[in-house]
């Protein structure tokens, strides 16, 4: 049970890192189209 929920909160925290990475990049495109307007 105990590897059970290791592995979840694994793949939870991979998929969290990956979301962040993905707003991270999306607003510094955002912000880099902003600065070159």
């Amino acid at each position: 049970m105990a590897g059970l929920n290791h592995t979840a909160a694994n793949r939870f925290n991979v998929e969290w890192a990956a979301i962040g990475v993905a707003l991270k990049t999306f607003f510094l495109d955002r912000t880099n189209l902003d600065i070159n307007d």
